[in-house]
């Protein structure tokens, strides 16, 4: 496993999310972001046009999806909330920054919640296996094209939680049936039959991540295992 610009830059935006810039003129400092209620007001909009999707969205995709959308929303709100509580504290508590903070986390990820909810009924997604996926809740998975017409490669990259546990595997994988496993060995420190092992299973649109003896490429509360759903 090694680096790649694109995670050096998903790291680096959970990293520095909340933290408040400011220019100083003489001793006073000068928030260059919007201030919080200005914040607020455009998280109450994208909330707003969030539950208008929502709705838009269950009426559109089949009733057997329906129950499984609204238990990922409710995962979604208390990931939310968890976050963006974490952030408020780390920038100030209830100090200036640190509600320009929370009202700032709550906008971005309500904006962002948009996105993937759409994705939900394959509008605007490109078809086939190639393109990128999340879960919804820290994870992303990247599927390009592999070096012959008959693998691809991946990159499966979360981070997980408030305190940003991150983990990061990629390799490339071979499609059978609409199943691709993956073993990783070569950061594997134990014995091959403890190497992490991924499994991959493809239908429409969507990726059932399983995974199994993957602690040594993940923070402690980070985790690779999911559903995805294609979102590009």
């Amino acid at each position: 496993m090694t680096g790649s610009n694109g995670f050096e830059r998903f790291v680096l935006f959970v990293l520095v999310a909340g933290v408040v810039a400011a220019v100083y003129v003489g001793t006073t400092a000068v928030f260059a972001a919007d201030d919080p209620l200005t914040l607020q007001q455009e998280y109450e909009a994208a909330d707003v046009e969030l539950n208008r999707v929502y709705r838009q969205v269950r009426r559109a995709i089949p009733p057997e999806q329906r129950e499984a959308l609204r238990q990922d929303e409710r995962l979604w709100i208390e990931y939310k909330e968890n976050v963006c509580g974490f952030q408020k504290e780390i920038a100030g508590g209830g100090d200036p920054a640190g509600e320009q903070a929370y009202w700032e986390c709550l906008r971005d990820m309500t904006r962002e919640r948009i996105h993937y909810l759409q994705a939900w009924t394959g509008e605007g997604v490109s078809p086939g296996w190639v393109g990128e996926y999340a879960d919804g809740l820290g994870g992303s998975l990247y599927i390009r094209p592999g070096p012959d017409p008959a693998s691809h490669e991946f990159e499966l990259l979360v981070v997980r939680g408030p305190t940003a546990h991150i983990g990061e595997v990629r390799g490339t994988i071979r499609v059978v049936d609409q199943v691709a496993v993956f073993r990783e060995t070569e950061e594997c420190p134990e014995p091959p039959d403890k190497c992490c092992r991924l499994t991959f299973t493809f239908a429409a649109r969507r990726v059932q991540v399983e995974a199994e003896h993957c602690e040594y490429l993940r923070g402690v509360r980070a985790y690779f295992a999911g559903k995805y759903i294609k979102i590009k």
